[in-house]
Parts: structure tokens; C-alpha cells; sequence
């Protein structure tokens, strides 16, 4: 893991690019999963959905675990916090409507 210590060296705006580049080279192999949802009509159109959503998060977290150490406890808690965050739900907002 030579490389990844010296990746990392070389500054947060590095750990960033590598991350977005993963990130982004895995979204386009999982295109197909858009083009599903887009196509298909009823419950086939909620299944390829759900299959494009899974590929988006599945995603974010290969570069998330990619970019991020966990060679120290220190590390690990800020890693586990990390991840907790990427995917953490949000909260319920009110809902507006046009008629406001």
C-alpha cells in the first residue's frame, strides 16, 4: 500500500480527485441500470430504480473506502463516522405545496 500513503501525501485536493474519478468510472459502468429505469413502465420501472440507486451507493462507498485510511483507531473512528454520514437518512422536511 506504498502508493496509497503517497497518494495521500500529496494533499486533500489529490484524495478528492482520486475519489470522483473512482466514484465516476463505476457510475458509467452501471449506466445500463438508468436506461432500465428510464424505459421501463410500472413495477419493472421500481425494480431497475431501486437497482440504479444500489449501483449509485454501492459507488460512493467503493471510492469512500478507496480514499479513506483506517490504519490507526483514530482513523477507524473517523472512517466509521464517515460512513455512518455518507449514509445517514434524512430528515423529514415539510412539504410544501404551489398553492403557498
Amino acid at each position: 500500500m506504498a502508493g496509497e500513503s503517497e497518494e495521500r501525501s500529496q494533499g486533500p485536493w489529490k484524495i478528492q480527485t482520486t475519489a470522483s474519478r473512482h466514484y465516476w468510472s463505476t457510475v458509467e459502468r452501471s449506466l445500463s441500470h438508468l436506461e432500465k429505469t428510464i424505459t421501463a413502465e410500472g413495477e419493472p420501472r421500481d425494480v431497475a430504480r431501486d437497482a440504479w440507486r444500489k449501483a449509485l451507493r454501492d459507488a460512493a462507498l467503493a471510492a469512500f473506502e478507496l480514499v479513506c485510511s483506517r490504519e490507526t483507531p483514530r482513523q477507524l473512528r473517523a472512517f466509521a463516522l464517515g460512513r455512518a454520514e455518507l449514509f445517514r437518512k434524512p430528515k423529514a422536511t415539510e412539504e410544501t405545496t404551489d398553492d403557498e
